[in-house]
Parts: C-alpha cells; structure tokens; sequence
C-alpha cells in the first residue's frame, strides 16, 4: 500500500530530525543506526453522515463510497550510536 510506505517514510525522516535536534541540544554526534521498531500504521477512514446513509439506502446504492480523505499514521522507534562532538 503506497500510503502505508509513505507514512512509514516520513515518521522515519520525522523521527531522524528530533534526534538531530536533540543530539544538537547535547553536543553530541548521532552515528550509526543501531535499531529501527515499527511502532505500528494506523487507516483512520472518515465516518459517514448519517443524511449520507440515509440517501445511499433510499438510492439504493450497490456500491457505497465514502467521502472524504483516509488518513494514515506510523510511528517509528530509532535508536542511534552518539559520540561526542571534538
């Protein structure tokens, strides 16, 4: 699932760049990557409303469709090697 992959990509480049925040705010150098915990990927689709459901059975839709956006989340654990900065 592309969304899933994307997702996961960016909770990776997210979890990346508070490590760098915090490695900066301890004078530290982050090296190599030790462990990477998939915290999990969450499908968030929208609820209908219920005039929606309503229309689609007084339709009577075959084939119901959503509207709206589906949202998808990850979340990563990443553990790095740090050494301290010269």
């Amino acid at each position: 699932m592309p969304s899933r992959e994307q997702a996961l990509k960016q909770a990776v480049q997210e979890a990346r760049s508070k490590a760098q925040v915090m490695a900066d705010a301890l004078r530290v150098n982050l090296n190599e990557v030790l462990e990477v915990a998939e915290g999990g990927v969450s499908i968030m689709q929208p609820q209908m409303a219920m005039n929606s459901r309503v229309m689609a059975m007084a339709a009577d839709v075959n084939t119901p469709v959503s509207p709206g956006e589906i949202e998808v989340h990850a979340s990563v654990t990443i553990r790095y090697r740090i050494s301290s900065k010269p």
